[in-house]
């Protein structure tokens, strides 16, 4: 994960605070002071505190961070106004909203599937990001890490979330990605959604979204350390590679078409035709 030790940043949905505290700790040894990263979770302070009996609240609070308990991302009416346009870069850590666990669940969900559940998160995190927390003459980064496994590898954050999403005019772009490594951030404990549980390290990738283009990024020094999208211009199926299910590139066209016909690019197909259909308001949410 690239960052700028002089960034102001937000981290959202944060768990037990080990990651921001971790970060804190981190780019303090290059800015030269604490308290540049803000924090914030899902849980109010009193939740948090009785699910995560180790979590990092009164050190952060200790070295000069706010910390912003109750913060759901996609409601706005949770936003305390003092964050208003005060970042370079918020960061979502392997963001997940998990299955459902019962009928009833799903019914109240509107019948929306947890894979359309997750898209929808992270779209309106970007959304959000820009039009809400992020200084407009600042860097203007909403960072996405995610693992490559299912279920995370099925919503198609390359592609398909930022479908279509601007911001005053300007298209929200994938400047590009680079590798996410847990042991890189001292301290940090990828915790279980709902419970005190850690979960083991994976491998993941950090992404990197702008509403500043890629062809004309004014911070070269951040993308030189990104790889850049496999198709920049938004079509996971290429004639020689498919993005969504990582295959390619392709020896002939009749091995290409044999992949589109499989099983797995199917699923993967029948999940972008629901996220497209829920962009055009075939679903009621």
């Amino acid at each position: 994960m690239y960052l700028d030790p002089n960034w102001r940043i937000l981290t959202v949905g944060d768990g037990d605070l080990s990651f921001s505290l971790s970060l804190n700790q981190m780019q303090s040894q290059t800015a030269g002071c604490l308290g540049l990263v803000t924090a914030s979770v899902l849980d109010q302070q009193a939740e948090l505190l009785a699910k995560y009996q180790d979590c990092a609240f009164f050190e952060l609070k200790q070295q000069g961070s706010e910390v912003a308990t109750g913060l759901d991302i996609i409601n706005r009416d949770t936003w305390p106004e003092s964050l208003k346009g005060r970042f370079d870069a918020l960061i979502f850590q392997f963001p997940l909203i998990p299955s459902f666990t019962s009928k009833a669940e799903f019914e109240q969900a509107g019948g929306l599937t947890t894979n359309l559940l997750n898209r929808r998160l992270l779209r309106l995190y970007l959304q959000h990001a820009f039009s809400f927390f992020l200084d407009p003459d600042g860097a203007q980064l909403a960072l996405i890490s995610s693992k490559d496994l299912k279920p995370y590898s099925q919503w198609d954050l390359e592609c398909g979330i930022h479908l279509g999403l601007e911001h005053q005019g300007k298209p929200v772009e994938l400047l590009g990605m680079c590798p996410f490594q847990q042991s890189a951030f001292e301290g940090y404990r990828i915790r279980n959604v709902d419970r005190d549980k850690q979960i083991r390290g994976t491998k993941g990738t950090t992404y990197y979204w702008s509403v500043k283009p890629v062809a004309s990024h004014p911070d070269q020094q951040l993308m030189e350390q990104l790889t850049p999208p496999t198709h920049p211009v938004g079509e996971p199926v290429s004639e020689h590679y498919c993005n969504w299910c990582k295959t390619g590139p392709f020896a002939s066209p009749e091995d290409r078409q044999g992949h589109l016909e499989s099983r797995r690019h199917r699923n993967m197909q029948a999940l972008d035709d629901d996220w497209r259909a829920f962009l055009l308001g075939r679903y009621k949410v």
